[in-house]
């Protein structure tokens, strides 16, 4: 029987190597060196955030094992005509290891991020899709932003890649 719950303390060091499982996923090459500051910077971050303004919902198998993870980011900022409320919500770090892939793991751990968000006041959920999780975050209703608005982003920090 799976098992969904927020994250705690006693799971930051899980959560930092399935972290990093995802970017060695995502990234056919990461040097020791990046690696290394991605462990340090993430677990000083889950140290001082979680269950803050940053969730982590996971799925956990029948020995307790953590399998799937998802992420809610809550910021405030100020409002616009693209987010009514002072809260917004970005998913981050959905993440489920290989061998319990296909089983809906995914979609209900972002079931629970937007009941969470919804909660916190936000007025929208937003984040950056994979190709493979497209399906997923389309059967819950997200859709492509278009709001007249080029995504831009600059790079202050170098991964050293």
């Amino acid at each position: 029987m799976t098992v969904f719950r927020l994250a705690g303390t006693d799971d930051i060091d899980t959560l930092v190597e399935l972290r990093l499982a995802c970017e060695r996923a995502e990234h056919e090459r990461i040097s020791s060196m990046t690696e290394a500051s991605l462990v340090e910077r993430y677990r000083d971050f889950l140290t001082r955030r979680l269950s803050d303004d940053f969730y982590v919902f996971v799925a956990c198998n029948d020995t307790g094992q953590i399998v799937a993870t998802a992420s809610l980011l809550l910021e405030e900022r100020p409002m616009s005509l693209h987010w009514l409320s002072n809260i917004h919500a970005s998913v981050l770090h959905v993440y489920t290891i290989p061998e319990y892939r296909r089983q809906g793991l995914a979609l209900k751990l972002c079931e629970l991020v937007i009941d969470k968000a919804r909660q916190s006041g936000a007025s929208l959920v937003e984040l950056d899709a994979t190709e493979a999780g497209q399906p997923v975050y389309r059967k819950l209703g997200f859709s492509v932003k278009d709001n007249g608005c080029l995504v831009m982003r600059l790079n202050l920090l170098a991964s050293g890649d």
